[in-house]
Formats: structure tokens, sequence, C-alpha cells
């Protein structure tokens, strides 16, 4: 139960055997937290951290943390993923882990377990057959034309109409967009350096390298020239 998990998270985090060293390390619940300190933290961007962090400690831990690693079979997976598969609502209405959820959860464990092995801490993967649901074939939805007509419609009254014109026409993402600067904009070659993008941190939101990290440029025609001038000049 989600109580349960609580009880059981809190009384790890309290518990000595948070701190064992390394070479004693026996259970899935002590080594994930060397895994996410040693091989995720400050190693990838906050909000992939935050992710495998949320499902170790929600999901992970609560099922598997107290069985050791070695002990561990593909049952015990399957088991955690068939749980997820048939939770329902406080009214008994079907609320299954969508299938994105549960690779991730899969990632997750594969890649603690790779780790694990490389450290001797055990031996073999139990992910590494680990089947799931085929992903029902997800339709493609686009603004029609008329919706596409109404948009451009309001951009030139809206006041997030220069904003919605430049996601519309460069194909900027949202946090690119909100990391750019004047000084990024170039009128004379018609052309946008993407350098930026605002992603959450564990202090907060900062400015980081784009998806990636890679950097890039966007070419811009008059109209949206036209928009971009519209917006008010308050940074560099």
């Amino acid at each position: 139960s989600p109580t349960a998990a609580k009880n059981l998270w809190r009384e790890y985090c309290s518990s000595p055997d948070r701190n064992v060293p390394i070479e004693k390390v026996k259970t899935v619940m002590q080594w994930a937290n060397y895994w996410l300190e040693i091989y995720k933290k400050n190693k990838v961007k906050y909000p992939t951290y935050k992710m495998y962090k949320l499902y170790i400690d929600k999901h992970i831990i609560p099922e598997i943390g107290e069985i050791r690693l070695n002990d561990v079979r593909p049952a015990h997976i399957e088991r955690l993923i068939q749980k997820e598969l048939s939770k329902t609502t406080a009214d008994g209405e079907p609320a299954p882990m969508s299938l994105s959820s549960l690779k991730k959860i899969r990632l997750t464990l594969r890649q603690m377990f790779d780790s694990a092995i490389n450290n001797n801490l055990c031996v073999k993967n139990p992910t590494t057959n680990i089947k799931l649901p085929k992903e029902p074939k997800k339709e493609i939805v686009v603004f029609t034309k008329s919706q596409m007509q109404s948009i451009i419609q309001h951009l030139s009254v809206h006041e997030c109409g220069p904003a919605v014109a430049l996601l519309l026409y460069s194909g900027m993402r949202l946090g690119e967009l909100r990391a750019l600067c004047w000084s990024d904009v170039d009128f004379d070659a018609g052309i946008i350096h993407v350098r930026h993008a605002m992603s959450e941190t564990e202090a907060g939101e900062d400015m980081l390298l784009p998806k990636g990290d890679k950097q890039r440029v966007v070419a811009f025609d008059a109209s949206l020239g036209e928009y971009i001038k519209k917006i008010p000049k308050r940074s560099l």
C-alpha cells in the first residue's frame, strides 16, 4: 500500500544500513542509494536524476527493496510490473501505469543491476529478458487548417502572440524560447542562435545547454521577424 511504501522508505532513510560500506551492500535498497549518488547525481540533468529517484522511491524500493541483489529473480520484476498494470482508483476504476513509465522503471532497474554486476555485487541482471505489453499505435494529432488559421489570426492581437509565433514558425522548444536573449537574434542574417534552454535544477531553474547539449541555428523570415520585434526589450 502507499502508506506501507512511505513507511519503508522513511525507515530506510533513517537506517544505518543506508550508509553501509559499498563492499557490504547486499540489498536492492542499499544499492539504490549508492547507484543514484555515484552514477546519476551531477552526471545527468537534474530532471533525469529526479525521474530515476522517483521510480526508485515510489515503485522499486517498496516492491523489492529488501531483497538481496543476488536473490532478485525475473519473476520479482514481472510481479512489480503486473502490480503497476493492475492498479485501480479509490472508486475501483482501472488506473494502470503508462507503458512509458513502465519502460523507465525497467530501464532504471536494468542500469542498477548492470552497475551492481560491474561492482561484483551480483552475478546476473534479472531484467534481461523482461518484456512489456506492446504499446498501441498512437495517432498523430495535428492542428487542422481552420485551427491554424485561428491561431495565426490571433498572433497579432494576443499578448503572447510573438512568443507563439516563435514556437510555431521556428520549431523551438518552450525551454529554449524562455532562455532566448536579444543577443541570440541576428536580424540582418535572419537567424536565431539557440544557445540555452531553461531547465529545472536542484536549486531551481537555470539556463543550461539545449536538449542533447547541442547548440543550433534556426532561420526565420521577415514575417516572423516582425513578430519578434514586437517583443518588449527587457534583456540583453
